[in-house]
C-alpha cells in the first residue's frame, strides 16, 4: 500500500503503477526499447526517494544512509523491479553508484539522481516528481542540479 499522506502520493502511487506494467509487458507492441529499459532501472530508486516522506514525517533523507535503511525496508518494491537494496543504487550502465542529493529544499522539483558517467554520451536522470529521462552529456551539462 502507498501511503497518501505525502502531497505527492497520488502522483508516486500512478508512476508506481505505469512503471509496474512497463516492467511487466505493458501495452503490447515489439517490446521496449533499450532506453525504457534503461530508465527503468533508475525508476524504482526515483520512486523510494519520492516515497521517503511518507514514512518519516514529511522529512527527505538526510543521507544516504538514510535513504539506505529505508529502500530496505521495501522489500515488496524491490521484488516488483527485480532488483536488490544494493543493486538500486548502482547504475548497470556506468558501473558507478548514482550521484544522489540529500537535504533538498521543500518545493524543490529538479533533478536529484544521475548517473556520474553514463554511456555512449548519455546519462540517465531522475527528477523529484518521479520522472526519469536519458539526457545527452551536452543537455546533461546545462542543468541546474542541487548546489551547483
Amino acid at each position: 500500500m502507498i501511503a497518501t499522506t505525502h502531497p505527492q502520493g497520488w502522483l508516486l502511487g500512478g508512476v508506481l503503477l505505469g512503471s509496474l506494467l512497463l516492467l511487466t509487458g505493458g501495452c503490447g507492441g515489439g517490446g521496449p526499447t533499450q532506453e525504457v529499459i534503461d530508465e527503468q532501472r533508475l525508476k524504482p530508486l526515483v520512486l523510494l526517494y519520492g516515497m521517503y516522506p511518507a514514512s518519516n514525517g514529511g522529512r527527505q533523507p538526510a543521507n544516504e544512509a538514510d535513504l539506505k535503511k529505508y529502500v530496505a525496508t521495501r522489500q515488496d518494491l524491490l521484488d516488483r523491479f527485480r532488483t536488490t537494496a544494493d543493486q538500486i543504487f548502482l547504475s548497470p550502465r556506468d558501473g558507478k553508484p548514482y550521484k544522489i542529493y540529500y537535504g533538498l529544499p521543500d518545493g524543490y522539483d529538479g533533478v536529484m539522481i544521475h548517473e556520474q558517467e553514463g554511456k555512449n554520451g548519455l546519462r540517465l536522470v531522475g527528477y523529484f516528481r518521479g520522472g526519469v529521462a536519458t539526457l545527452p552529456d551536452e543537455e546533461f551539462a546545462k542543468l541546474k542540479l542541487p548546489g551547483k
